[in-house]
């Protein structure tokens, strides 16, 4: 809609005799309208209201300023050049913060948000503040005011009066301190660290949890003082130099000194993204060698090729941004703050924290939650196979700045975030999809509970399940209202590792399929300047890994000018690339649907059709089977151990490891003691594809066949 008709529309309101109408941008790159009218005695409320009655949503101004006289021409136009800039904020709603804690909390909040000041009431969603942003914020809060403040309350109650009013009632109990690990004996891992070791055990090596960070460096590079800096980064942050080995049945982290990371110099000879993918998909033995290793090859004097290439037991995304940013600040002698505590310390504090009262609440909100839970069908071009195949592709797309901020603004005006507005057009697009109305798929998030590990690289990365029910949702505006509740509900209760969440639902575990949820949605904000080493020029190089953890993931990355960078990963193995560009498609169809009238009903769209529909879900929660009797020797002892390890009084030969209770931990107890009784050797992955006790029974006779078919053919030949 044309500005022109905007001033038209607001022209028609019986007390208004002239107007003027202009689009600004917000500190954040946000497009808004900007109503001038006179006279200024105009009620501004009464004037909004009638704009709402004659404009589309998208087209009703965000901020109504009143004049005296609009400045003029000498020809008697509007002087647009003269129209005074909009104040920060709607200052008639401003009230200031009037105890000592409200502005305590008004000057945390308002630095976190970039903002001069903030009003008592003022929603933290609405001023611009996202779901990661929030996470941080409610970890400065707990330093800073030394309490224990929950997240859930920036989700729940955003503004600085409720906050503050929850800090002098004394809802949050005290200062989290993170005392130093015991010094006497290896540290425990954490819960990251056991999740990643354990699924490298059972499947070892796989390349969707390697990460590549590569760049191109073009100038007169100091190779010394780059040694240095990646030297001091290794020696801060010890998760880059950890071997994580069992003893005594127990995960623990055995710290190398620094120099067990160095540059390796090589030549990189041809295409250099062939040279970094050839560098960088090389596995790691976990229990042998740092997570680590860099690589740095010279091209000429003026030209280089960095490689750090990492497995994700030592790092998540945020940690390489702490890597990048404190290699380019120390390479250029710049001094770095030291992190308060050591990710060893922080591992022990969180097996401490998983026994509290807090952990168990988390636990038994999503027993709650996902009671009943069933997984999204996605229709696929090809049949599932027993096992998960990682090979993938993706289908990049952008969206544009004017739409994204379009969908911003909608979702502003419900205290909704962009991850929030994004996600709810994912749920519309995956429910037509699916034919299904209960939407459950997952989504990352930092799991960084406290301030002092803000800075700190380490595996905290957390994945969480985000459930909505879109049955009566009628408009985007329902859908979105829903999403927004389930996020924050999500986001308030993440601090509970994802291995504990899916050890108390107790799904039914299939060796292809991710447990709890097979679709990802990710939205990254936008996150500043990325790598930079003074003197060089830097440039990213990607390596060509075509993996994918999941059967489909939606990626939006924020990038500086408002728009999105975007992409959808899917299982090749699974979907054709015509399937993942329909998905973007209709993405993208329902976001412009939803920025044409929100409100509109969902029904009145034209879905676009990504595939065929879906068949009828299946049940994803079962009932233990009637007890059996075991009626095998194998059968018996494996009986027995389960029942010891699980502390059952009887185990029958048609039932579930993981019906039973249970989890990848104990899985890794009962691989131990069934390969020390039969003297075979088991893969753990054998507990995930035969979980009923008279299935891995089974596979164990067959493994004491071989190996006794093994020997005897090896006696034979030595006597023949």
């Amino acid at each position: 809609i044309e500005l022109g008709e905007v001033e038209a529309a607001l022209a028609r309101h019986p007390a208004v005799t002239g107007t003027a109408v202009t689009a600004r941008e917000d500190r954040l790159g946000d497009t808004f309208l900007v109503a001038y009218y006179e006279p200024a005695g105009t009620d501004p409320t009464a004037l909004r209201d009638f704009a709402a009655t004659v404009l589309p949503r998208t087209a009703v101004p965000a901020r109504f300023l009143p004049m005296a006289a609009l400045p003029r021409t000498a020809g008697g136009k509007v002087d647009r050049r003269a129209l005074p800039a909009p104040p920060d904020r709607d200052e008639s709603a401003f009230v200031a913060p009037r105890t000592e804690t409200e502005r305590h909390v008004a000057r945390i909040v308002a630095a976190a948000l970039g903002v001069a000041r903030i009003g008592l009431h003022d929603d933290f969603f609405r001023l611009g503040g996202h779901s990661l942003l929030a996470i941080r914020t409610a970890s400065r809060l707990r330093t800073e005011l030394a309490v224990d403040l929950p997240v859930r309350l920036l989700f729940e109650a955003p503004t600085v009066a409720h906050i503050a009013a929850a800090v002098d009632a004394d809802e949050a109990t005290g200062a989290v301190v993170i005392p130093p690990a015991r010094p006497d004996r290896p540290p425990r891992a954490s819960s990251g660290q056991q999740r990643l070791a354990f699924v490298d055990r059972l499947r070892p090596c796989r390349p969707e949890y390697l990460v590549t960070v590569a760049a191109r460096l073009r100038g007169p590079l100091d190779v010394a003082a780059l040694a240095d800096a990646l030297r001091e980064v290794v020696t801060r942050h010890e998760p880059l130099r950890t071997r994580c080995v069992y003893q005594d049945g127990e995960l623990v982290q055995l710290i190398d000194p620094p120099d067990a990371v160095r540059i390796v110099p090589a030549t990189a000879d041809g295409d250099v993204t062939e040279f970094v993918t050839r560098v960088s998909d090389a596995g790691f033995r976990l229990a042998d060698e740092p997570p680590l290793r860099v690589t740095l090859a010279g091209i000429d004097d003026a030209d280089h090729v960095l490689v750090l290439g990492m497995h994700h037991i030592a790092c998540d995304a945020r940690s390489i941004e702490i890597i990048m940013r404190e290699l380019g600040e120390l390479y250029a002698r710049r001094p770095v703050p030291a992190p308060p505590v050591r990710f060893a310390d922080f591992a022990e504090w969180e097996r401490t924290w998983s026994t509290s009262a807090q952990a168990e609440a988390q636990l038994e909100f999503w027993r709650e939650r996902l009671r009943g839970a069933v997984p999204l069908e996605l229709p696929t071009d090809h049949p599932r196979t027993a096992d998960r195949d990682t090979a993938g592709a993706a289908v990049e797309f952008t969206i544009p700045a004017a739409l994204a901020n379009a969908v911003t603004a909608i979702g502003r005006d419900e205290a909704a975030t962009p991850f929030m507005t994004m996600l709810a057009a994912f749920t519309v697009l995956l429910a037509e999809h699916t034919g299904q109305d209960d939407i459950v798929l997952g989504t990352t998030v930092t799991g960084r509970p406290l301030a002092a590990v803000e800075n700190l690289v380490g595996p905290f990365m957390n994945s969480v399940v985000l459930r909505t029910d879109v049955r009566g949702g009628r408009t985007f505006i329902d859908v979105l209202r829903r999403v927004r509740d389930s996020a924050r509900a999500a986001f308030a209760n993440q601090d509970i590792p994802f291995e504990r969440v899916v050890d108390a639902v107790r799904p039914r575990r299939d060796p292809g399929r991710n447990p709890l949820f097979q679709v990802l949605f990710e939205l990254e904000p936008h996150g500043g300047k990325g790598f930079r080493l003074d003197g060089v020029a830097v440039e990213p190089v990607l390596a060509d890994r075509r993996v994918a953890k999941l059967d489909l993931m939606l990626h939006l990355d924020e990038q500086g000018d408002g728009s999105y960078a975007g992409s959808v990963q899917y299982a090749t193995a699974l979907f054709d690339e015509d399937t993942a560009r329909g998905v973007v498609t209709g993405f993208l169809a329902v976001l412009e649907h939803a920025c044409l009238d929100p409100a509109q009903p969902l029904a009145q769209r034209q879905p676009h059709p990504v595939t065929e529909p879906a068949a009828p879900p299946v049940e994803y929660l079962v009932a233990a089977d009637v007890y059996e009797a075991t009626v095998t020797q194998a059968e018996d002892v494996i009986a027995d151990i389960w029942a010891d390890v699980l502390e059952l009084d009887r185990v029958g030969r048609k039932d579930n490891f993981f019906d039973l209770g249970g989890h990848s931990l104990s899985a890794i107890e009962v691989q131990a003691r069934v390969q020390e009784e039969f003297d075979i050797d088991v893969p753990l992955r054998a507990l995930f594809e035969a979980p009923v006790l008279s299935e891995l029974a089974a596979v164990v006779e067959q493994s004491v066949h071989h190996e006794n078919a093994t020997a005897s053919s090896a006696v034979h030949t030595e006597g023949g």
